[in-house]
């Protein structure tokens, strides 16, 4: 069975650079308006209430653009690493199962190859394939594929042709 590469974690790499540099430039907004709250307002138990208020508001803003966008890329390194290595799982066959992701609602895309079910949605901040069939996804049902996955994360997508030609 020939195969071709159709998708590569190492190939396409971490595709959260703008989340990641998103989630740094309001955290350090947030920052400057801690900063602000803290140092440039008058002084009295109302204000301070306020100041209190807003910075632990800021502070948990700050906390989680961060913590979002460093899971994110830390998932993204540690799959990438399983797969250097060469630890990742493989399936090969056709694919079954193949329900694509509505245009509505809850947006998971899922088929199956062998007795491996993946399942997947666009709009969530983790690596891998992640392609549904409206943003062009090119698996059917029947078609071969050679898949790499860790976890629940596609690393590497192949489309393969038998030699039929299917």
């Amino acid at each position: 069975m020939a195969c071709n590469i159709y998708y590569s974690i190492i190939k396409e790499g971490f595709p959260y650079w703008p989340q990641l540099g998103g989630s740094v430039a309001l955290a350090v907004v947030g920052g400057i308006i801690l900063a602000l709250l803290i140092f440039a307002f008058k002084r009295g138990p109302a204000v301070m209430l306020y100041r209190a208020g807003a910075a632990i508001f800021t502070g948990v803003w700050i906390w989680i653009g961060l913590s979002i966008a460093l899971q994110s890329y830390s998932r993204y390194v540690n799959v990438s690493e399983v797969f250097l290595k060469g630890a990742a799982q493989t399936v090969e066959g056709q694919v079954t199962s193949f329900h694509a992701a509505p245009s509505l609602g809850t947006r998971i895309e899922q088929f199956s190859v062998g007795n491996v079910t993946f399942a997947y949605s666009p709009n969530a901040l983790q690596p891998g394939f992640r392609q549904t069939r409206a943003e062009g996804n090119p698996i059917r049902d029947g078609d071969n594929v050679r898949i790499w996955y860790v976890g629940d994360v596609i690393v590497q997508l192949e489309l393969c042709k038998t030699a039929s030609g299917h």
